[in-house]
């Protein structure tokens, strides 16, 4: 093996080692959290300002979609050092919609929650800019795979 083999494959093992302790405490965060973020989600709940609501609730679906979404990848990374073709192959081929459901859809919402928990409710100004920050990246992100598919297909190309 190269050097750099070897240090990939240490890399590898850390990755699932550090898998465990991180699983761990996310899920001593989610398990604390979830109490405080039911109770200051309730109807009339009187101990919690606006702020913390979404802060906590935040905390939660933040940690929440880490734990699914790095549990799944552990699998990925231990068939990976084990050479389990088969399974690597379908976790990679099945991995778009965890991340895309436990990556990016829980950490945009749980970024969402800490955005509303920091931008005071009567800053319009500043919430305005952060959505226009939001829309503006979901177009540029609509265009960017519109890009990506007319260079797979070669709309540029074949274009008369």
């Amino acid at each position: 093996m190269t050097p750099y083999e070897n240090f990939k494959a240490f890399a590898q093992l850390q990755s699932i080692a550090w898998t465990l302790p991180m699983l761990a405490l996310c899920i001593i965060v989610v398990f604390k959290a979830f109490k405080p973020t039911k109770n200051a989600n309730k109807k009339g709940a009187r101990n919690s300002s606006e702020k913390m609501k979404w802060f906590l609730t935040g905390i939660f679906i933040g940690f929440l979609g880490n734990i699914l979404d790095n549990t799944y990848w552990a699998f990925y990374w231990g068939a990976g050092y084990l050479q389990m073709k088969e399974p690597v192959d379908a976790l990679i081929s099945f991995g778009v919609f965890p991340n895309l459901v436990f990556r990016q859809g829980m950490t945009l919402l749980a970024a969402y929650c800490h955005i509303k928990a920091f931008i005071p409710a009567e800053n319009k100004l500043l919430a305005s800019k952060v959505h226009k920050i939001f829309i503006a990246t979901i177009i540029l992100g609509q265009g960017y795979i519109l890009l990506l598919v007319a260079l797979k297909y070669g709309w540029f190309l074949n274009a008369k």
